[in-house]
C-alpha cells in the first residue's frame, strides 16, 4: 500500500526566493563586552562580573508584583513594556506588555550530555546569550535576535522562534518556551526543591542572531496558510481511496469537514482533541494507522507545538494496536 502525505502535495518554493541572510557570531555593539564560559574557563571573578551584568538585563519574577522574592528562582525571559498592567490583568508579565526580542529553548526529553553539545555548538556559532542549568534536568539555552525589522506581534514571534530552531538545527524543544512571557530560571541561585544550584554555564552580552530578511520569508509563510487545508486534505484522501476500497471514505471526509468547522485542529484544542479524532478514524473509518498518519499530517506539518506533534506520534503508534 503506498501512503501520501501532505508535503506530497504542497508547492514548491518560489524560486526567487534566496538563503536567508543570517550573521552568525554578529557581536551587537555594547559598552562593555563581558563573556563568561564554564567550558573554558570555571573563572569566579569573572562569572560574578556575568551575573551582574544579567541582573541589569533581565528582570526577576517578582518585581512585577512589587514583592520581594528571597529565592528568586525565575527572570523573565523578554523585559516588560509598560509599567501599567493591561484592563482585566493582574500581573504585568503578559504576552502583548512584554518585548519579542529573546527566545528559549529547553529539552526534557535528552540527557544532559546531549544537551551540553548543543550549548557548544551554539556557542562555536557566536548566536547564544546565555545558557543556564535549571538545576534539575535541563539547560535554559537564551538566544537573542538582532534586525533592522522589529517583530511586532505574537504571530511573528512563534514564526521566529521555529525560524531560528530550524536554521540552528534545534529539534524536540520544549513547545512551552514559545512564549515571550515566559519565565526562565535564573542562574547563581540555589533552588531548594532540588538541593542544587541554577548554574550559569554560558554568557556573552554581544552574542546575536543576526537576520535582516526573516520577515520575507515570514511573509511567504502567511500566503501558503491561506491556502485551504481542506482542499489539500481532499487531495490525499482521494489518492487514498485508490490504494484501500475497504475504507468508509464518506465517513472520513464528513467526520474530517465537521471537526474542521467545529475548531479541533486548531491551536489550543487539538492537543486535546487529537486522541479521540485518531481512535475515530481508526476504527469508524477502518483505516489503517499510517494512513491515519496521512490524512491528519496537513494539520501539523506546521505545527511549532513539540509536545503536541510528540503526542500524536505516541497516538500514531498506538492507533495500530
Amino acid at each position: 500500500m503506498q501512503v501520501f502525505f501532505a508535503s506530497d502535495f504542497l508547492q514548491e518554493k518560489p524560486k526567487t526566493m534566496v538563503a536567508p541572510n543570517i550573521k552568525y557570531g554578529a557581536k551587537y555593539p555594547t559598552k562593555k563586552h563581558i563573556v563568561y564560559n564554564e567550558f573554558e574557563n570555571k573563572d569566579v571573578p569573572q562569572m560574578a562580573v556575568a551575573l551582574k551584568e544579567i541582573n541589569k538585563l533581565y528582570i526577576g519574577k517578582w518585581d512585577l508584583y512589587g514583592q520581594n522574592d528571597q529565592s528568586g528562582e525565575f527572570n523573565v525571559l523578554n523585559n516588560i513594556i509598560s509599567d501599567t498592567p493591561e484592563t482585566g490583568k493582574k500581573t504585568l508579565r503578559t504576552k502583548n506588555n512584554c518585548c519579542r526580542v529573546r527566545f528559549l529553548y529547553e529539552w526534557d526529553t535528552i540527557s544532559l550530555e546531549e544537551q551540553y553539545e548543543i550549548t557548544k555548538r551554539l556557542i562555536d556559532l557566536g548566536v547564544l546569550q546565555r545558557a543556564t542549568f535549571s538545576g534539575s534536568k535541563s539547560i535554559h539555552h537564551i538566544i537573542e535576535i538582532w534586525s533592522e525589522k522589529p517583530v511586532k506581534d505574537n504571530n511573528e514571534y512563534k514564526f521566529l522562534h521555529k525560524f531560528i530552531a530550524d536554521q540552528l538545527d534545534l529539534i524536540g524543544y520544549d513547545s512551552q518556551c514559545i512564549d515571550n512571557s515566559r519565565l526562565t530560571r535564573a542562574p547563581g541561585v540555589y533552588r531548594k526543591n532540588k538541593g542544587k544550584f541554577q548554574r550559569l554555564i554560558y554568557f556573552n552580552n554581544a552574542a546575536r542572531f543576526k537576520c535582516d530578511n526573516w520577515y520575507e520569508y515570514y511573509q511567504l509563510t502567511k500566503k501558503k496558510k491561506k491556502v485551504s487545508e481542506y482542499d489539500e486534505l481532499q487531495k490525499i484522501i482521494k489518492k487514498m481511496q485508490n490504494n484501500n476500497t475497504k475504507a468508509d471514505w464518506k465517513f472520513v471526509e464528513n467526520y474530517i469537514k465537521n471537526e474542521e468547522k467545529k475548531g479541533s485542529f486548531n491551536d489550543g484544542n487539538r492537543h486535546n482533541n487529537i486522541g479521540r479524532i485518531v481512535c475515530a478514524l481508526k476504527l469508524k473509518g477502518n483505516i489503517s494507522c499510517e494512513e491515519v498518519k496521512s490524512v491528519l499530517d496537513p494539520y501539523i506539518s506546521n505545527s511549532t507545538n513539540n509536545d503536541l506533534i510528540n503526542s500524536i506520534e505516541k497516538l500514531y503508534n498506538g492507533a495500530e494496536d
